[in-house]
């Protein structure tokens, strides 16, 4: 790409469990044998462009060309998101999800709201489990945020990314997922979503901050 190291600057570091030996980008000719293989998403940037490397353990990279953008101007048009770096859907019983990645820290965390209306957050990586917390919220909180789901959901949920500016870094990256599909954004950007998101997120943060 015609860059040296020292024009590029590291922006994001993400924890990733990647599906295949391939990290999830094929390659024609080439077998992919289906392996859980740990690792990071990695995101440089040198000003303009914002590029995308899959790394796994121990030394296999991979440049995913479809998730590197150009951005110019400080634009902040959302992007779609590539299929193979969606997070599974919903599952039965599930009524939203959380994933917050990155920060000073560098941990990754996980919310689940059930339909019972159990709040469930893990650490992504944990291995005693020992940051495990279970919270309810009331029936009539639960009813209140699915009805605004319902109203909001289809046009805020199309899998699409809201990137942070070029040169950003030590952002948190929020990934949602509601039963209608995935939207991401970070703690720059988020101020920045259209109105029908702000009003699922506003609702979203209450719940999670203030759980019985």
């Amino acid at each position: 790409m015609g860059l040296t190291v020292s024009q590029l600057r590291i922006v994001e570091v993400e924890r990733r469990e990647w599906r295949d030996r391939c990290l999830g980008i094929s390659e024609p000719l080439i077998l992919c044998a289906p392996s859980i293989v740990p690792g990071w998403r990695v995101t440089v940037s040198d000003g303009q462009q914002r590029l995308v490397y899959r790394v796994g353990e121990p030394d296999t990279i991979k440049f995913d060309r479809r998730a590197s953008k150009i951005t110019r101007n400080g634009s902040w048009q959302p992007v779609s998101i590539p299929t193979s770096e969606l997070p599974p859907p919903l599952e039965s019983g599930m009524v939203f999800r959380q994933i917050s990645s990155g920060g000073f820290a560098g941990r990754t965390y996980e919310t689940l709201l059930l339909d019972d209306g159990s709040l469930i957050r893990v650490r992504i990586g944990d291995a005693n489990d020992s940051e495990r917390s279970v919270s309810r919220i009331s029936l009539q909180q639960l009813r209140h945020f699915q009805r605004l789901l319902e109203e909001n959901g289809a046009d805020s949920f199309q899998n699409l990314s809201y990137p942070a500016p070029t040169g950003a870094a030590d952002y948190i990256t929020y990934t949602l997922t509601s039963p209608d599909g995935t939207v991401q954004f970070n703690d720059i950007s988020q101020n920045r979503l259209p109105n029908n998101l702000q009003v699922v997120l506003k609702a979203w943060n209450q719940l999670i901050q203030s759980p019985t």
